[in-house]
């Protein structure tokens, strides 16, 4: 998880590599900025990252707003 202003250096790696996110990797980070408990939480990525964010996010009464585009 990024901040809005954070600029990283470029990368090419695809999910299930050795080293890229996994949802354990983004529990921390969402625990470490407090977001677990958050009302509504918005994710800017791409569909192949949309079973992470749900595994850390989805709770009883979401739904998912993945239209095929992303979540």
């Amino acid at each position: 998880m990024l901040a809005l202003d954070t600029v990283i250096a470029p990368y090419e790696m695809r999910l299930g590599e050795a080293g890229s996110v996994t949802a354990d990797t983004v529990h921390e980070q969402a625990a470490a900025l407090g977001l677990l408990d958050a009302e509504d939480v918005v994710v800017l990525a791409g569909r192949d990252y949309s079973p992470i964010v749900t595994a850390v996010f989805r709770t009883p009464g979401r739904r998912s707003r993945d239209k095929g585009r992303g979540c």
